[in-house]
This record gives C-alpha cells, structure tokens and sequence, in this order.
C-alpha cells in the first residue's frame, strides 16, 4: 500500500520507476556467439554506445538505445507495398524475447487519425529472429489497422492514413524502426 496524491503523481512515478526497472533488466545477460556488426545506412543504425545504454551496446535512439534497430526496405510506400525485414544483435543482452517468430506493429504517429483513435496495426508473425540475433521477414503494408483501446464494441477498423509510422516488434511500446506510408 503506498500514500497517493490526488492527482495520482506517486501512483505515476512508481509506475515509471518500475518499467524503467524492469527493461534494463530483461536486456540484461550473456552475448550470444558469432555477432557481428555491417555497416547500415539507416539513420537509426547505433554503432556505438552513443545514448550511454550499458544494456545494449547496438541500441537505437528509438528505443532509448535498449533495442537495436530494424532495417525496412523500401522505407516507405503506399498500401500492398511488399516491405524486408533486416536486423541483428537482437540477442539476451537487447532482445528479452528470445529466438522464434514475432508480431510486428505499426503505430501512427501522424496527424489526421480519427477522433480518439490511437491508429495501430499487427501483423502477426511477420519477422522471425534467430538464434545469433540475427532478424528476417517481410510483411506487405495493409489497407486498414485498429483503434488501440478504443471504447467502441467492436474496435473501429479505419484505413491506415498517410504518414509517419513507428515500426515495433514484440510489443507496441518496442520501437525498432520508422515507415512512412504514402498516398496511393
């Protein structure tokens, strides 16, 4: 039991404390064998330990440097563009998850989203990450998406709308890359 303010700010900041605890902690652990490291021309590519993150050395600053980034190719496209899937180092010491296939998010982050809608789509197994950490797959980028927590029943199902995206894996909040999708 703990002492609330009214405005719920320690309810908050324990909240906070806690998520902060929990990822530097499940990315900690031994480096698997055979890594290695090729250059990228992502700009989110992360060579050096350049946000100070001792939990993942090829951590990307979309993550907060906890997460190595991906590598979508083409970058950017309109609907049913067929998109590859490129990433590596996601291994026990920046990946929690482990080896085997995995969902992948597209989050908007544009503006034009309908009312009260937190624009979101998966695509369920798109990407498989291996046992060296190595990431593959494709996924071709769909029409419509969902509204996250939408207080509809059933959820809204709009169109996916033009505009920037953020790409996770595994979970909403594991940001790996950017799409942008462009009118049709």
């Amino acid at each position: 039991m703990g002492i609330m303010s009214a405005d719920g700010s320690t309810v908050k900041a324990l909240v906070a404390a806690a998520v902060l605890a929990v990822l530097p902690a499940a990315c900690t652990g031994a480096s698997s064998p055979k890594q290695t490291h090729r250059p990228s021309p992502s700009p989110f590519k992360s060579t050096s330990n350049s946000g100070g993150s001792k939990h993942c050395p090829f951590g990307s600053r979309l993550s907060g440097y906890y997460l190595p980034p991906l590598e979508l190719t083409p970058s950017r496209g309109p609907v049913g563009t067929s998109v590859r899937i490129d990433g590596e180092h996601f291994t026990a010491t920046c990946w929690p998850y482990g080896a085997g296939p995995t969902s992948l998010f597209l989050s908007f982050n544009g503006s034009g989203a309908p009312p009260g809608c937190d624009l979101v789509r998966d695509i369920d197994r798109a990407a498989r990450v291996g046992s060296y950490g190595q990431v593959s797959g494709n996924f071709e980028v769909p029409a419509r998406g969902w509204c996250h927590q939408d207080t509809h029943n059933p959820p809204r199902r709009p169109r996916l709308r033009p505009g920037p995206y953020s790409v996770s894996l595994a979970c909403t909040a594991c940001f790996v890359g950017a799409f942008r999708l462009t009118p049709t």
